[in-house]
């Protein structure tokens, strides 16, 4: 007959008139597969403004479209929401988000969305001028010590929300390690950045440690005192002393207990002069370089034998 070629191969056609219904089925409900995507939420305030605290960041939004138009867009080149708090005064406020405030890529629609309120805090925005400290860890070399500090500049800008500006007392810099050192230190340093919502305006400043041998004072006791140039029999009282000298660690801590020093009083001029009782101030020798002793300095009173005073008569 004629049309034949409608029966023929009828078990072929009705298996492929089944596969075309249910490919038709599945892209239908493939076109209506929701998925979950974040949007990025961008806060715009005056220039004299800023967000503060933890305000959300993103907002979640289920899409539903074809599966073709998913694998056609980046979940990162979505526009994000923003949020207008331009005409908002410092303090908490809530902000509905619609979904007319996302934008969906082409060919798909945004059937939900969470969290749908914002609670958002502003503060003043404000810059001021914070005092840097150096964090210095470690000690010099023994024996040296840490003379001077100097920094520069010695303050830097800081701009953030006045509520945290009030409590930020100090910038500090990142640790500088002058353990072992000898000799001075200088060097530009990175800061440390300040807690979360403080921005620093400067990042580095220059620090110059000098440094310097360490002074100590140490106490020498029982130290025996003798009278030159005078007659026997004469003696000080005291006749031993004590007093501080103040030197150079490395040298002042290595003397003995003892101390090692030649403490004299000098009677020539006062005998001469027949003079039996008198005061006078110790001279101590053997001293390390660079060592003082600390005031006052010691005194002795030297009194002179009566007979051997006495002067010659002309």
């Amino acid at each position: 007959m004629k049309f034949t070629f409608i029966t023929r191969d009828l078990g072929l056609k009705a298996f492929s008139l089944v596969l075309g219904i249910l490919l038709f089925v599945f892209v239908g409900s493939e076109s209506a597969t929701p998925v979950d995507v974040e949007f990025r939420i961008e806060y715009r305030t005056a220039d004299d403004m800023m967000v503060v605290g933890d305000p959300p960041l993103t907002v979640q939004a289920t899409l539903q479209g074809p599966w073709a138009g998913f694998r056609s867009f980046d979940t990162e080149t979505l526009a994000p929401v923003v949020v207008d708090l331009t005409g908002s005064e410092t303090g908490t406020s809530r902000h509905r988000i619609d979904t007319t405030d996302l934008k969906a890529p082409a060919g798909m629609k945004i059937v939900a969305l969470r969290p749908s309120e914002l609670e958002v805090t502003l503060d003043r925005r404000v810059e001021r001028l914070v005092p840097v400290e150096p964090d210095i860890v470690e000690r010099p070399a023994l024996g040296y010590e840490i003379v001077e500090i100097k920094v520069e500049p010695k303050q830097v800008r800081v701009e953030g929300p006045m509520g945290r500006m009030r409590s930020l007392d100090f910038v500090s810099t990142r640790p500088i390690d002058v353990g072992g050192r000898e000799a001075d230190v200088n060097l530009e340093v990175e800061l440390r950045p300040p807690s979360p919502g403080l921005r620093l305006l400067e990042r580095r400043v220059r620090v110059l440690i000098t440094i310097g041998e360490e002074f100590v004072t140490r106490t020498f006791t029982a130290q025996k005192v003798v009278v030159a140039n005078a007659p026997r029999g004469t003696h000080p009282v005291p006749e031993v002393i004590a007093f501080q000298l103040r030197g150079p660690r490395r040298l002042v801590d290595a003397l003995p207990a003892n101390g090692g020093f030649e403490l004299t009083v000098d009677a020539l001029p006062e005998v001469e002069d027949g003079q039996t009782t008198f005061e006078k101030m110790v001279t101590v020798r053997g001293m390390p370089e660079r060592s003082v002793l600390v005031p006052p300095v010691p005194r002795v009173t030297v009194q002179v034998p009566k007979v051997a005073s006495k002067r010659p008569r002309k």
